[in-house]
């Protein structure tokens, strides 16, 4: 059983602000004792300024130096299980092809730490995709030994 974070995330401004600024917080943290330049790519809000508020993403950045990119999708917390699955896809930007690891999940201390983890080894590892989705595979059977 997880417990899970931000859980009226959707239903409040406020929490969905606060939630927005964690993930800010704990990507900062990690990217901290390196040199990476990191910066959002994604539309999140209407013409007039409101943010979109569905979750997706909950938190995004590209790393252009790298061709690499990450999306996290934060959906509603509908168990006490541990929900997380992860892919890479190409996306366009700039008129450039970027690698893209979509992380979705139900935000728990659990999946923050399996995120985490799976941003470490695509941004400041640099691994490859074929590497990377690897770890996605290893990641996503740990959960279902987990889940039973």
């Amino acid at each position: 059983m997880v417990q899970h974070l931000f859980k009226d995330f959707l239903k409040n401004k406020r929490i969905y602000a606060e939630n927005v600024g964690y993930w800010q917080s704990i990507v900062s943290e990690l990217f901290a004792p390196t040199q990476i330049k990191a910066e959002a790519y994604l539309q999140t809000t209407f013409a007039n300024g409101e943010p979109f508020l569905d979750g997706n993403p909950i938190f995004h950045f590209v790393v252009k130096k790298l061709n690499k990119a990450v999306r996290i999708v934060q959906e509603v917390a509908e168990s006490d299980k541990l929900e997380i699955t992860a892919w890479i896809s190409n996306t366009e930007l700039d008129e450039m092809e970027i690698n893209e690891l979509v992380i979705v999940l139900q935000l728990s201390e659990e999946s923050k730490t399996i995120a985490l983890d799976l941003i470490r080894t695509w941004i400041l590892n640099d691994e490859t995709v074929k590497n990377t989705k690897l770890k996605i595979k290893e990641i996503n059977l740990t959960e279902e030994i987990l889940a039973h």
